[in-house]
């Protein structure tokens, strides 16, 4: 270059920045109407700008001043209102000094008054405020609130209120006042959000000022949230509210927002008539992350629709034995100990969700209600009522007292059918009965029986058992209600016909050590056992060798690879904690799964 640069500080955000630096005079080269006005060369006055560039080649052009033209591609702001660029230009403008304003909402942030969920957005919340720069809060709009401030038309000085508009000037007492006719930018009307809807600047009722928590979206961090802390500290004295949760953005499977230009929305009308509404709600909360991006496809909605179809007929089985027969308190009878371990579960998901909730991670509440409502009151509930039916039908008051919590647990995500079941469940006396499941009271742990540990012990033993059989049963592919022979050693009782009835065990022996094994057996090894299932007459053991010892390899080949990053001292003393814990539990893992694979193949030695 020539050393000189063209510096436009009235037209131009970069420019303004570098003429402030330097007392540059800011000039406005445009009218009201977007015309080229008296500060630009005479040729050029009253032309548009479009218009007025033209001229500006051409006059070089004819002067021999210029070299060439060349075209550039670049980015320009357009209005989406008139679809037109928009062009910067200097005005007088009111504005709001923000730096005094700051320091409170710093404080209550670094002292952890105020909360953010993530955690992660304080950093950016704080680097805003640190930052701040004064509020341009004028618009020239014919609709909003009007600026609180009159200018006196005898004196010409002007005065601002707050609450009360003012009966004369408190400059020179004249009753000659006249209103801007400017309004406050919208998000000045929305920072007082929080109390100007309660009857503000009256006394406001402490019933709903503070609040506990905001929901919001984290691209108005700065625009909302951060300036209604302020408008609360200032105005009202204390924080509007103390917790704020930043809700998922919706997204495609590729991380991309939903957009009619991209057309990758899903019509949530659509898969509310295939899947039902109940099957979205627990979709879109399973699937989202706090505060993150909840990445979804039209086929998601399947598992959604599956659970509901899932909790729908464990209930018809149950209504299906309830007939006339009278529901009795848990305490009123002897539970069986899978029907204790049922209750402890559910108490145990209590406490799971209450804290989770604590915490806003409502994707983890609604996964951990999937797992005991599937997995739990479903797959083994049902299943344990089916055996005890055959002697007992006190099974009935467990299950339907087990139904009326899980209903209460899941109705803030899946509301309509909850409501639907609980509306059919008889009256259990150890809950309470309001007219509707909308306001009954949310399950409490303090309020649940719970059983001891040690009590159950035998049954978890059992259960992990019965859990280990199927998969042999599934990986040798065994028809459901063939049995088979097992081989077991086991450091503690069991509860043996249990096991026999829901693994399709015929026998049962009990060994000493694991050199007694028998051969053309497959084992399945845990905490406190070893299990031996007799699958020779269902199993190519010359096929199963040759898959294990390939496992085998592939699995230490994992292994090594994972051991040779722990043992790197740099990678443990850098990486997060969380990963180099996750890392060691993988090895944990690889470790138990190639011990169980060696214990297998003795069997072909």
């Amino acid at each position: 270059g020539t050393g000189c640069v063209k510096i436009t500080p009235g037209h131009d955000f970069n420019d303004f920045a570098i003429g402030k630096r330097h007392n540059l005079p800011t000039r406005t080269v445009f009218d009201d109407d977007g015309k080229l006005n008296d500060c630009t060369p005479s040729d050029f006055i009253g032309l548009s700008r479009l218009d007025a560039r033209k001229l500006v080649v051409r006059q070089l052009n004819d002067r021999g001043l210029l070299r060439g033209e060349q075209k550039h591609r670049h980015t320009l702001p357009y209005s989406d209102r008139s679809k037109t660029i928009i062009e910067p230009r200097l005005s007088k403008q009111w504005f709001l000094r923000m730096q005094p304003l700051v320091p409170e909402a710093i404080r209550v942030v670094t002292d952890k008054q105020l909360k953010f969920y993530p955690a992660s957005w304080e950093k950016t919340y704080l680097h805003w405020l640190e930052n701040i720069e004064d509020w341009c809060i004028s618009r020239q709009l014919w609709w909003g609130h009007r600026l609180p401030i009159w200018h006196c038309q005898e004196c010409g000085k002007h005065c601002a209120t707050k609450t009360i508009d003012p009966d004369c000037c408190p400059h020179c007492q004249s009753t000659k006042l006249v209103q801007d006719e400017d309004v406050l930018d919208t998000w000045f009307s929305s920072w007082l959000w929080p109390f100007s809807t309660l009857n503000w600047p009256e006394a406001v009722e402490g019933k709903f000022y503070p609040s506990k928590v905001l929901i919001t979206g984290a691209d108005i961090i700065f625009l909302w949230v951060a300036r209604m802390v302020i408008a609360g500290l200032e105005v009202m004295g204390q924080l509007p509210f103390s917790d704020v949760y930043f809700n998922s953005i919706i997204c495609d499977r590729q991380g991309r927002k939903f957009s009619k230009t991209l057309g990758n929305g899903i019509d949530p009308f659509a898969v509310i008539d295939k899947h039902g509404a109940d099957a979205v709600r627990y979709t879109c909360v399973s699937l989202a992350p706090l505060g993150g991006r909840a990445r979804m496809a039209v086929d998601d909605f399947v598992h959604g629709g599956r659970f509901i179809n899932k909790i729908w007929n464990a209930a018809r089985f149950l209504f299906a034995h309830l007939e006339k027969q009278p529901l009795l308190s848990l305490s009123s009878y002897q539970l069986t100990v899978p029907e204790k371990w049922l209750v402890n579960e559910l108490r145990q998901t209590v406490a799971d969700i209450d804290q989770q909730l604590v915490n806003y991670r409502l994707d983890a509440m609604a996964n951990r209600l999937y797992h005991f409502i599937w997995g739990t009151y479903c797959d083994w509930g049902v299943e344990i009522a089916k055996k005890c039916l055959q002697q007992d039908k006190n099974i009935l008051s467990t299950m339907c007292y087990l139904l009326e919590g899980l209903l209460r647990l899941a109705h803030p995500v899946i509301p309509f059918i909850s409501e639907e079941l609980w509306q059919r469940l008889p009256t259990h006396p150890d809950w309470d009965r309001p007219v509707s499941l909308a306001v009954a009271n949310f399950p409490q742990t303090k309020h649940l029986p719970s059983y001891e540990a040690k009590e159950l012990q035998g049954w978890l033993l059992t259960k992990e058992l019965i859990t280990a059989i199927r998969t042999i049963r599934s990986q040798t592919q065994i028809p459901p209600r063939t049995a088979i022979d097992i081989d077991l050693i086991v450091d503690r009782q069991i509860y043996q016909d249990w096991l026999c009835d829901f693994a399709v065990v015929s026998n049962v022996n009990y060994l000493a050590t694991d050199d007694q094994r028998p051969k053309q057996t497959l084992v399945a090894v845990g905490d406190g056992y070893e299990v031996y299932a007799r699958v020779g007459d269902h199993l190519d053991l010359a096929k199963e060798e040759q898959r294990l010892r390939k496992e085998q390899k592939r699995l230490q080949g994992l292994l090594n690879k994972l051991e040779t990053k722990l043992n790197n001292p740099e990678f443990v003393k850098r990486a997060p904690a969380t990963i180099v814990e996750g890392q060691r539990q993988q090895q944990l893992t690889l470790q138990k799964q190639l011990a169980t694979i060696e214990i297998n193949l003795r069997a072909y030695t």
